[in-house]
Parts: structure tokens; C-alpha cells; sequence
């Protein structure tokens, strides 16, 4: 199987959800190979559990998994930002995800950034997929967390936008005795699985992707074209940005 572990349906956290670029996601990511991707909102994102009421409302779910195309699955997950500013990917069926919300105060999607082996800890307790993500991004340095995490987390992530600083990541995985996970962090639709985790099996659920983590049994895949994609991306990002600071700032 072939999972894109890292996918936002937004280009910005302050953004509304609109179905409409997920559905995009979902056709360029059949066309690009996936057998599916891990919906990783960040928690802290507008709207974020609004948004998941509504798929509910609109489509099969089942086991953490969005049935929103017959031939694809859209996983249920978060991307979440810890007091040391350090991000991780939470992947798992809602009432986990839920109940990891629900075990701080305030709530994480409530703007709270638990300390990392507070949160890590809790992500493990209730049964999550717990992913480093893009250990080395300037700002997000995973140098700048106590030893200990490497203990709870289950994979080490290949961001796309890690073209050419991919060796750093290889090495911290192996020095920690960690597989890697593939996701390409897409927040526009064009850049969905320019990176991906390829595990065995045949059937995308949480306890194949867990279980593939636990035994080393997952490879990252990159397209050839990531960089191109990701720079275009970065700048549709920046301008959409920058425009709806603009309409903010008219109103």
C-alpha cells in the first residue's frame, strides 16, 4: 500500500474547511498512486472538529476511515504543535483522537501547546499513531526535545519538503532504532503524495499502518518532481495568505 501520512484540506490553519479541495485531494491522489492519505488537520485549525461533524454527516465512517471515494481512504488524524514548537502527526479513529483533545485543559484545539512528553505520552495511552514530524525544519528542530520522546514515538518522518536534507532524517531514524514515514505535508491539492509511505498489505486502516511501524516494515517514496511542486505550492500559499489579510484588513 502506498499512504500520503501527512495531508491538510487547507492551505492555512486560519482557513474555513471547503470540501471541495479535499475532493481535489482525493482525485490527484488516486492519480499519483495512493491507496489513500492520513487527513491530518492542524488540531488548533478553525473549525477543526466543525469540520469532521460535517463528514460525518456526508459519508460513511468507519475503523478511522472516511469512505469518501470507493477506491480510496481518507484517514482520520491531527497534526499537533507542542510547547517546545515541535510538531507531531497523531493518526487514529476520532474518539482517540477526541479523547486525546479532551485530556488537557484547555483542550489542545482550544490553542494549548502541552509540553512534548506530556502530550506524547497521552497520544500513546489512547492507542494513536504517534509520527515525528519534520524533524529538522528551521524553528522546528526536534534537537530541542528531551531524549526520552524517541521512546514514544513510532515513526520519524520524510517531510516533503525535505528534498536534498533527506540524509539527517535517515540517520536520526536509524540512530534511534525508528522506521520512517512518508507524508508530503500538502496544503494545497498539487502536492498531495509527492511523498508517501509504502507498507505491506492490503487494506489501509490504523492497525496495518502501526503495526508496519513496529515491525520496520515501511519505505518512503518521492516523486522526482517534489521540489518544483513544493516551491509552486509554498507560493499559492503565500498569496492566498497575503489576500485574505487583505480582505480582513478592507473589512
Amino acid at each position: 500500500m502506498k499512504i500520503d501520512l501527512h495531508v491538510h484540506s487547507r492551505l492555512s490553519k486560519s482557513f474555513e474547511y471547503n470540501h471541495g479541495n479535499l475532493e481535489r485531494l482525493v482525485r490527484l491522489g488516486k492519480r499519483r498512486g495512493l491507496d489513500g492519505f492520513a487527513l491530518t488537520e492542524h488540531i488548533h485549525a478553525v473549525n477543526f472538529w466543525d469540520m469532521h461533524s460535517w463528514l460525518l454527516d456526508n459519508f460513511e465512517y468507519e475503523d478511522g476511515r472516511y469512505r469518501i471515494d470507493q477506491n480510496f481512504t481518507v484517514l482520520s488524524g491531527a497534526e499537533v504543535t507542542v510547547a517546545e514548537r515541535v510538531d507531531f502527526i497523531v493518526v487514529g479513529p476520532l474518539d482517540r483522537l477526541s479523547n486525546l483533545d479532551n485530556a488537557f485543559r484547555p483542550k489542545l484545539s482550544e490553542w494549548n501547546h502541552a509540553p512534548a512528553l506530556e502530550f506524547a505520552r497521552a497520544a500513546r495511552e489512547h492507542g494513536l499513531t504517534l509520527i515525528l514530524a519534520h524533524p529538522f525544519r528551521v524553528g522546528k528542530e526536534a534537537a530541542k526535545l528531551d531524549e526520552r520522546i524517541f521512546d514514544l514515538v513510532h515513526a520519524v518522518e520524510v517531510n516533503g519538503r525535505d528534498y536534498g536534507g533527506e540524509r539527517p532524517v535517515v540517520a536520526l531514524a536509524e540512530k534511534h532504532k525508528l522506521p520512517l514515514s512518508g507524508g508530503s505535508d500538502a496544503h494545497f491539492y498539487l502536492q498531495v503524495g509527492i511523498r508517501s509511505t509504502i507498507l505491506p498489505g492490503e487494506e489501509v486502516h490504523h492497525d496495518a499502518i502501526r503495526a508496519a511501524f513496529q515491525a520496520s516494515r515501511t519505505r518512503v517514496h518521492a516523486k522526482h518532481y517534489a521540489r518544483s511542486v513544493v516551491e509552486f505550492c509554498q507560493e499559492v500559499k503565500r498569496v492566498a495568505k497575503w489576500q485574505d489579510t487583505a480582505v480582513e484588513a478592507v473589512a
